[in-house]
């Protein structure tokens, strides 16, 4: 982005600054952002200052403008971003202290009222989970962020990575406050949300324009028709392979690769957004979503757009050909759109270009290379012929038998908990440098070493992690779920019962179907808009990459283990999906605190479903990675998902069944019975024989003969004596296993909690065999 391009853009996110300032009580009327920007910021460039002032096209300013200001472009860029949520256009001052709704209360055909609490995005000590309580924003609350939004707009340069750096301090300050403080608006929309989406807007408006200077006809005189013209392009992008790449991998220590691959990729995909938006003189205020190797923009429709995207696209896949083979591939999409399907989704048109988007990427997926590429292939040439062995592939390998790459990841993996500065470069500052597209190197700073590197002039940008708002470097702020307890290697002894290890995985269910027709009601798009799905993308996106790490520290449940913090590592946490490592039963209460968390921030209109495998410590980690996949299929094929798989597809349950079914039930039955001390030391004769026989029987039901072989083995267990205590405790537990029994959803909970009472009281059964 030139300094005009940049400009502009800071001219449209900042067009409706003086709401802050006026809810905040510094200046007398909301609509002189002018005057917030001049007096309070003391900005003077007239470029910005003219185009905040006279944006709103008011007679009383505007007389005087010439045909080709800014204005006029940001007039309808914030009209368009606008209709989202401002359609009653009444005074904002009865609602000063209104608070931001929840982008919940209209998903799935919900009808909620709650609200976000006001809160510092980083700086908070607990979840912002919507709310039917009403809270208010007072006015000590927007004095602080605007104080702090000052000195972030103060040290903005007129440069594409200053404005970048202004919109994640934006994006911390302002995602907790709403654009539209009326009470009588929908008010689901933030602050953040609109400024992005108005400056998005603006700067593909421009380069539509094309040179056409004459702004006060084209998008003002003209506005009307040009709303029904396709001048924008929703565009989307997916990395395939990436699951391969981070779970295809052996040896010893590949527990420790797995997390510095996943945030490898994460960060390449963000290098490769920036080097995208960067060719293409558009800034991340036009990144709609990131995550997962996928990601969404708002793009100009033009020709020199999208011949940029073809040579971008391929110059990227024969990066990958030359640096991983066909392991990971890239394929774009693109749809046409309006300002119409922006600002109201019309005749479904916004969930058309998403499906259409998507169709391009599938097709491109089933022909993925041309006959240039192909031949590449075919010819390509390897420096050194031995495997590599953590990632098996063939080329140059060290002392240790690794690859330049593998040797880089398990190098980083040390840096990636403790820095936070990760820095992009043309040339290798270390001999352990990522490489990264288009001749890149990634490298990860501890903060006193940023300020020398910053000064090569090999530097390229610089990404911090988890960080709230600091003026002092133009940096790209990253939320990075890395929660991380006790050492990779230790997990499995650290579990109660028996030696094992938890893997988890787990994803948003029907995500797809909710982006594509979420906010429509009745077969109409009553509320689908751009700003709609963005919100939504950035709500999802701040569950899974930031609050999860306070969920993990601060565990609720308590079935298998204590509260908390988990003894599990994130392995990667993206926009919508989850893998998880940790001691086998943390690893089950941290997937109940995860869901009822969910359920409870999305208001009960998502659903996470996922599989839990438990395995050996050395076992091959792909091998768990695949065969833990296949457990979430499971749970899928559960009617209505929002389910748990277990061990097994047999173990598959939805989650109310196995919360109050398996555990609050089953497992409470056999944890009270076996564990109760209302028996005597001598009755304490029943060890893991007993529920093996029982396993079996349960698993056999099809047998007539084994309800009798079960009434037979209950009977076995009837204290002796006249203790009548011990006796009535008896018979609740074996009339309750009798009853449960010929149910076959009670017998498949009960053989569930027996597998896992079995597992968590391993040791116990042990002592018991051994003194019989």
């Amino acid at each position: 982005m030139n300094s005009t391009e940049v400009k502009l853009a800071l001219g449209a996110l900042l067009c409706s600054i003086g709401k802050l300032y006026y809810r905040g009580s510094l200046i007398s009327a909301e609509e002189y952002g002018y005057t917030a920007l001049n007096s309070i910021v003391k900005i003077s460039d007239p470029d910005i200052l003219n185009t905040v002032r006279y944006h709103k096209l008011s007679d009383k300013f505007t007389a005087s403008l010439e045909d080709n200001a800014f204005a006029y472009i940001v007039n309808l860029a914030k009209r368009i971003a606008d209709s989202s949520d401002f359609k009653k256009h009444k005074l904002l001052s009865a609602g000063k202290k209104t608070p931001l709704k929840s982008i919940f209360n209209r998903l799935n055909d919900n009808s909620g009222n709650s609200f976000f609490a006001p809160q510092i995005l980083g700086e908070e000590k607990y979840i912002n989970y919507p709310s039917d309580k009403n809270v208010s924003v007072d006015r000590e609350f927007y004095q602080k962020i605007t104080d702090r939004l000052t000195r972030s707009i103060q040290g903005t340069k007129y440069t594409a990575a200053s404005f970048n750096a202004l919109l994640s301090d934006l994006e911390a300050l302002t995602s907790f406050i709403p654009a539209s403080a009326s009470d009588e608006e929908l008010g689901d929309i933030s602050f953040y949300d609109n400024a992005k989406i108005t400056a998005a807007i603006a700067s593909c408006l421009y380069q539509y324009a094309d040179g056409n200077t004459n702004y006060r006809e084209l998008f003002h005189s003209k506005d009307k028709d040009f709303l029904k013209e396709d001048a924008f392009m929703l565009f989307s992008m997916d990395i395939s392979g990436i699951q391969s790449f981070i779970y295809t991998i052996s040896s010893k220590g590949a527990l420790k690769s797995l997390r510095a691959r996943s945030f490898y990729l994460e960060v390449m995909m963000e290098h490769v957004i920036d080097e995208l938006l960067e060719k293409l003189s558009l800034s991340r205020a036009n990144l709609i979503y990131s995550g997962g190797g996928h990601c969404y923009m708002l793009l100009p429709n033009t020709d020199t757009i999208k011949q940029a995207i073809r040579s971008f696209e391929s110059e990227l896949n024969a990066w990958f050909i030359r640096n991983y083979q066909t392991s990971i591939y890239v394929a774009t999409g693109c749809a046409p759109c309006s300002g119409m399907t922006l600002e109201n989704g019309d005749n479904n048109s916004l969930a058309k270009a998403y499906h259409n988007v998507s169709q391009e990427i599938s097709q491109k997926k089933m022909k993925r290379y041309s006959a240039d590429e192909i031949r590449a292939l075919n010819s390509q040439s390897y420096e050194g012929n031995r495997e590599c062995r953590i990632c098996h592939r063939t080329g140059k390998v060290d002392g240790n038998d690794t690859c330049y790459l593998c040797s880089a990841l398990l190098e980083i993996s040390k840096s990636i908990q403790k820095e936070d500065y990760f820095i992009v470069t043309t040339e290798k500052l270390r001999n352990t440098a990522l490489p990264l597209p288009f001749d890149c190197y990634l490298v990860g700073l501890s903060e006193q070493d940023v300020s020398v590197a910053l000064q090569s002039q090999n530097y390229k940008r610089l990404y911090v992690k988890n960080q709230t708002i600091s003026a002092r470097y133009a940096a790209n702020h990253l939320w990075v779920g890395d929660y991380k307890n006790e050492d990779f290697d230790r997990y499995a002894e650290e579990s109660e019962g028996i030696s094992r290890l938890g893997i988890l995985r787990a994803d948003v269910d029907n995500l797809g179907a909710t982006f594509a027709c979420g906010f429509q009601k009745a077969g109409k798009d009553t509320y689908s808009n751009l700003a709609r799905s963005a919100t939504l993308s950035r709500m999802l996106s701040i569950f899974f990459k930031h609050y999860i790490n306070l969920i993990l520290s601060d565990g609720e449940s308590r079935y298998l283990s204590k509260d908390g913090k988990r003894k599990v590592a994130i392995v990667y946490s993206g926009g919508d999906d989850v893998f998880l490592v940790g001691a086998w039963n943390e690893v089950i209460d941290a997937f109940v605190d995860l869901r009822n968390s969910f359920r409870r921030f999305s208001q009960n209109t998502l659903s996470l479903s996922g599989g839990v495998g438990f395995y050996p410590n050395k076992y091959p980690i792909h091998i768990m990675a695949e065969e833990t996949e296949k457990l979430v299929e499971c749970s899928k094929d559960i009617p209505n998902k929002d389910a748990i798989t277990l061990f097994d597809r047999d173990n598959s349950f939805g989650w109310e069944n196995f919360i109050k079914g398996v555990m609050d039930e089953k497992f409470k039955l056999l944890n009270d019975f076996f564990r109760s001390d209302k028996r005597s030391e001598t009755s304490q004769t029943y060890g893991s024989s007993f529920l093996y026989n029982l396993l079996d029987l349960m698993r056999n039901s099809d047998q007539k003969i084994n309800r009798a072989r079960l009434a037979y083995l209950l009977s076995r267990m009837e204290p002796k004596g006249d203790n009548l205590e011990e006796k009535t405790h008896y018979k609740n537990f074996a009339g309750k296993v009798y009853d449960w029994y010929p149910n076959k959803q009670d017998r498949s909970e009960l053989i569930c909690a027996t597998y896992i009472y079995s597992y968590i009281f391993r040791d116990k059964f042990n002592k018991t065999e051994e003194r019989k």
